[in-house]
């Protein structure tokens, strides 16, 4: 598993991404971003953008930095006023991702240039009636506006909705910033006690939407994750509640591993969670250790998400590169990094190498179908009996059989030497894994394993009954 965790890889993925976007700014009427290369730019897409500019390091006097910070400090004045009057939505996430971005860098609190907006003519252009703005004008807007905006103790999506209801993508939101800037303490306490209050008392999730709970009858990953981040700096309350989040998280990985999710709240602009990034950050801030089995698939799929051509992630395994999904892994990674940082480097590292070399000393017995057996070699009342659906047994059996050269029996799934696998057959996989690793208490934690190009899949044991040989075709070794 320590694969997955390297810094080098991460770091000049990193690099390359932010210089894309510096090139794309450069190229951008507004200098700005927008979701893709060629849309039009937005608050919260520039703040995205400007969160990843600072982890890679990225000076505050810089031009991608300052063309940014007049972006926002302009637009969050502008969009978050009615269409008819020149904005675009009255949407709380306006002054919430405002906030992301115009305080990335510690330097804002006495940056007092004055901000100005490229018109479309590319002429320096004030707001109507107004003196330029600067940073910390901004800023302090934003945070008047939120104050003004709260519904009960949290916030709507949308003020002037009829009737307006609070969101806790939005709650979560405002108070996550908030509270990093070390304001409006108040109304952070009371937004947490509101976030606990609509947690469900049954199982610790949260619902999709706040009073109705899910239309599947089950919590909301992505709204689970959020209040869990939202809920993780509280008091010793508010981090009770996180910590039933976070087991129900882990309870519930394969709705949120390799997952996003729409925004489900009633009248919201369209908005895509980055599930598989927001579970994995929020597991992680309660402190789970990241060399779990449960946590492997998501940080598995942040690499997967990376785009060669692109220089950028993709947002999610079947999105396009984004600057959305290169924002999740971004902050995935991050939240990694801290995780690391918990352990000592050489247990970090002897765990590791455990991990990788527990492997050595398992071997796999079939049984008569769906019956399957993990052979402890060096204590055979440890091995673990598995029964497997007659379709994951034929999977397991077929990929034995073609990497260690056996005879093909009939009567098992074609899968054209299981390249090109299909998301059912991904799925089918990661849950054979999850039965070995309940089986083995965690000492094995896959038996299938899919390469990152899904150029096939192979065994990480060896069948008992086969010899060790040469696989025929490279794409299985």
């Amino acid at each position: 598993m320590g694969r997955d965790l390297r810094e080098q890889p991460y770091r000049d993925r990193l690099a390359q991404a932010a210089e894309r976007y510096k090139l794309i700014q450069m190229d951008h009427v507004s200098k700005a971003w927008g979701h893709l290369k060629d849309a039009q730019a937005n608050i919260p897409n520039t703040a995205e953008v400007m969160a990843i500019l600072r982890r890679n390091h990225e000076s505050y006097e810089s031009d991608s930095v300052q063309w940014g910070l007049n972006y926002l400090a302009t637009r969050v004045f502008t969009h978050p006023l009615p269409m008819g009057e020149g904005g675009r939505w009255p949407l709380t996430r306006f002054f919430v991702y405002g906030l992301v971005g115009l305080t990335q860098w510690e330097q804002w609190t006495d940056d007092h240039r004055p901000r100005r907006r490229p018109s479309e003519l590319k002429k320096p252009v004030t707001l109507p009636d107004e003196d330029p703005k600067t940073v910390p004008d901004a800023v302090t807007h934003c945070i008047e506006c939120l104050q003004s905006h709260r519904l009960g103790d949290g916030w709507p999506d949308r003020p002037d909705a009829s009737p307006p209801r609070c969101s806790v993508l939005e709650t979560a939101g405002a108070t996550m910033v908030l509270s990093r800037l070390g304001v409006l303490p108040d109304e952070v306490h009371e937004a947490r006690n509101f976030l606990a209050d609509v947690q469900s008392a049954k199982d610790g999730s949260w619902p999709e939407i706040v009073g109705r709970g899910s239309k599947r009858g089950e919590g909301s990953p992505a709204h689970t994750s959020l209040a869990v981040l939202a809920l993780a700096d509280g008091d010793d309350n508010h981090k009770r509640h996180a910590e039933r989040g976070r087991d129900w998280l882990l309870n519930h990985a394969g709705r949120w591993e390799r997952a996003t999710d729409p925004e489900q709240h009633e009248g919201v602009e369209e908005w895509l969670h980055m599930t598989f990034s927001l579970g994995l950050r929020a597991c992680l801030r309660m402190g789970i250790d990241p060399l779990l089995p449960a946590l492997r698939p998501s940080i598995e799929l942040l690499d997967e998400l990376w785009v060669d051509d692109a220089n950028e992630w993709r947002g999610g395994e079947h999105e396009r590169p984004s600057v959305h999904g290169s924002h999740a892994v971004v902050m995935a990674y991050e939240e990694l990094k801290r995780a690391q940082a918990r352990v000592d480097p050489e247990t970090f590292f002897r765990l590791v190498r455990a991990a990788e070399n527990v492997q050595q000393h398992y071997r796999l017995q079939f049984g008569d179908s769906p019956l399957i057996e993990i052979v402890d070699t060096r204590n055979k009342d440890r091995s673990a009996h598995i029964e497997l659906g007659s379709k994951s047994w034929s999977l397991v059996r077929r990929v034995a059989d073609l990497q260690y050269g056996a005879h093909e029996r009939e009567g098992l799934i074609p899968l054209d030497e299981l390249s090109d696998l299909s998301d059912d057959i991904k799925t089918m996989i990661r849950r054979i894994n999850r039965s070995v690793a309940a089986a083995t208490d965690q000492h094995l934690d896959e038996l299938l394993l899919v390469p990152r190009r899904a150029e096939g899949c192979r065994l990480t044991l060896r069948p008992a009954d086969q010899p060790p040989s040469t696989p025929r075709s490279s794409r299985h070794t």
